[in-house]
């Protein structure tokens, strides 16, 4: 009977000592980080901001924009040359990139035709756009 006493009483304090230890463990462990990416935003267009692009500039070089869910997006100049950078949108009407480690803004807006159209903040170049998928 003394051998089922100290067995029950050795199992009760180990077990309550995992539990203890398992709390400890919980208490000390940093919560897990979430990843700050914002949302998807709605574009000009009424479609997802995140999509593949057809960008045609004034001069009529054609580039591609892929503006990618996680905020990175890729553009491909008209020489086949890729930038990589970030985006973000500030709202349909405002959008804003860093390629390269220079931050452009843009305004969006489509015309009473649906021509969708980007105009550079900086210089005011006016750009065409064409959504190839999303």
């Amino acid at each position: 009977m003394k051998k089922i006493l100290l067995v029950s009483v050795l199992a009760f304090g180990l077990a309550a000592c995992g539990d203890a230890t398992a709390d400890v463990e919980a208490e000390e462990a940093p919560a897990e980080e979430v990843a700050a990416v914002e949302p998807a935003g709605t574009a000009i267009d009424g479609g997802s901001s995140v999509g593949t692009y057809r960008i045609t500039d004034e001069d009529g070089s054609v580039s591609t924009y892929d503006a990618r869910a996680d905020g990175t997006v890729v553009s491909t100049n008209a020489d086949g040359t890729e930038e990589t950078g970030t985006w973000r949108q500030e709202s349909p009407e405002m959008w804003c990139d860093t390629l390269d480690g220079q931050e452009t803004c843009y305004d969006e807006a489509v015309d009473e035709n649906g021509v969708w159209t980007s105009t550079n903040r900086s210089d005011q170049t006016l750009s065409t756009l064409e959504r190839i998928e999303s």
